[in-house]
């Protein structure tokens, strides 16, 4: 019984000195991960204003304004508005946006702009400028008519063409800055955002706590990026957990109760106290016959245990008693069954793995022929042949019905050969009089094999765009398509420029990413997750002369669809 008190005291103040500092360090990491979350945030929308500044349409708009020419102003800011979009993607953060110049201002035309307000009459303008800062404190949108409280990025325009009185501003609405902070903001805790002068950008109340003065969280930060102290108002203790954004300018702090956020060691010392008199109650009623016979169960589990750790996970625990062993044994037959029910779903996800994998791999076919095609269409369109660009866009809905094929990752080598032709007269009409091609197929059998959907097109896409790369005309790509000891030969040649075909051997098979030959590594990755080690791609090249890919892909075994 002393022995059972004092193990018990000894574990509480063990256990309570762990749970203390855990939750101290549960609490600063939440207010570094916060600080983190937000000044990424803050880096993603400067890095968003850094592409506007360096994009073309800029420069290009720049280069009337240097020269103060407003006649083109309507087409840089319908030529700006994609630019604005791209923008949004890169943060979506971001509310509104504004480029003010002499010549009129730029912003996203989906917005209502208050015209008689300017960036150059703002009160903030003079004080961003003059303390070499680039982010506001928390104000009223006064730009556009969205009556939000938003935090502004805001820098002078640089560009080669310079401009006077140029400016772009960035919004951050105040409301969608506080939900990303309140998304890591544990229940009973309170947050405060605020400038290195005072002012508040956000302030998160989650803990009905008394307000402690601004001028007092601000005096006891340190010189650390990081950091905590403790303060008491009012009779309570706090733990002031803070850490700098934007490089010091902001600072968050996260306010907790020591009292709440130890709650669970005053739980646990309870907890404790009752293991330890349930274990004493124990001692009380153990005997001599009850430790016999509670033996004689316990070895029947230690056996079945012994056959488990032997791999045996068929064996069951059985007992015509009620007992706390017997529980004990169900309980162990239950963690079995999970064990092989686990197994199973391990299986079941690795095949479903290879599965995406295989669509996603088919998902990055590089789709910049798509543009060329829309493009060419559209100039034919424009120089009124309207018998080709019909055409054109026939061939185009078939090749994508084609590729698209339902969903299906697996097709048959007839449709996928009249997906390549399709695609290869697509680019025939885009590229006029490049090249000519031919498709040959050793016996029609053939064409009823499945095959993965999407391997051809690469190939020849590579013989368009690398081999022809230096050609006017004169073209040549052939295709050809037979059966030696079960395995499928797909051979596409063509008499480009030829490349170092090592080089790009070892390319395909590397395992880094950025290497070259990435279309050409991206099909040998899927032929190896469906068809396995059998499959290969082999390349052979002789410069100005000839060039051949070829696939070889086993015709029986494979993945399933």
């Amino acid at each position: 019984m002393v022995s059972v008190i004092l193990t018990g005291v000894l574990l509480y103040w063990i256990a309570a000195g762990v749970i203390e500092r855990n939750a101290f360090k549960q609490s600063q990491d939440m207010t570094n991960k916060s600080a983190q979350v937000l000044d990424e945030k803050l880096q993603h929308t400067v890095v968003a204003g850094l592409s506007i500044l360096f994009s073309d349409t800029y420069d290009a708009m720049m280069k009337d304004v240097s020269l103060g020419i407003a006649d083109r102003y309507y087409t840089h800011l319908t030529s700006l508005q994609n630019v604005f979009s791209q923008v949004k993607l890169i943060e979506p953060l971001i509310d509104t946006i504004m480029i003010s110049t002499p010549i009129g201002d730029f912003y996203p035309t989906t917005y209502y702009r208050r015209s008689e307000n300017t960036i150059i009459n703002s009160p903030w303008l003079s004080e961003v400028l003059s303390d070499n800062k680039v982010w506001t404190a928390r104000h009223q949108d006064e730009l556009f008519d969205n009556s939000s409280e938003v935090v502004s990025y805001m820098v002078e325009s640089s560009s080669q063409y310079p401009a006077k009185d140029t400016y772009m501003i960035i919004n951050l609405p105040i409301r969608a800055l506080s939900e990303l902070l309140s998304s890591k903001l544990e229940q009973k805790s309170d947050m405060l955002l605020l400038t290195k002068e005072g002012q508040i950008i956000l302030e998160l109340n989650k803990y009905n706590r008394v307000t402690i003065p601004k001028a007092k969280l601000l005096e006891r930060v340190g010189n650390g990026k990081k950091g905590y102290f403790d303060y008491q108002n009012a009779g309570e203790h706090y733990l002031v957990n803070y850490s700098f954004v934007l490089d010091g300018k902001w600072v968050l702090f996260n306010i907790q109760s020591r009292a709440v956020l130890l709650e669970q060691m005053n739980n646990f010392k309870w907890l404790a106290a009752a293991m330890i008199l349930g274990c004493l109650l124990a001692a009380l009623l153990v005997s001599n016959v009850l430790t016999t016979f509670l033996l004689k169960p316990l070895a029947k589990l230690q056996a079945l245990m012994t056959k488990v750790e032997l791999n045996d996970l068929t064996v069951r625990y059985e007992s015509s008693y009620h007992d706390e062993i017997t529980q004990v044994g169900y309980k162990f037959n239950s963690m079995l069954q999970q064990i092989n029910t686990l197994i199973e779903e391990v299986t079941d996800a690795e095949q479903k793995k290879r599965i995406a994998e295989i669509q996603l791999l088919q998902s990055q076919i590089n789709p910049h022929f798509l543009y060329n095609t829309l493009n060419s269409i559209l100039w034919k369109c424009e120089m009124n042949e309207t018998d080709d660009a019909c055409e054109m866009i026939v061939s185009l809905s078939q090749m994508l019905q084609l590729g698209l094929n339902r969903g299906i990752d697996v097709t048959t080598l007839e449709m996928e050969m009249k997906h390549v032709r399709q695609y290869l007269s697509l680019l025939k009409k885009c590229y006029q009089g490049l090249f000519e091609f031919s498709i040959q197929v050793e016996d029609d059998s053939l064409l009823k094999l499945p095959i993965l959907k999407l391997v051809l097109q690469p190939l020849v896409e590579n013989s368009i765009l690398h081999g022809f790369k230096n050609m006017n005309r004169g073209g040549v790509i052939r295709i050809a398509v037979r059966k030696e000891n079960n395995i499928l030969h797909i051979r596409a040649e063509d008499n480009g420029q030829g490349l170092d075909a090592a080089a790009l051997m070892r390319n395909i098979t590397a395992e880094d990413s950025s290497a070259k030959g990435y279309a050409l590594r991206n099909v040998l990755h899927r032929l190896r997750l469906y068809y396995g080690e059998k499959s290969a791609i082999d390349i052979t090249s002789t410069p100005h002369s000839q060039t051949a890919v070829v696939l070889l892909i086993p015709i029986e075994g494979g993945g399933t669809t």
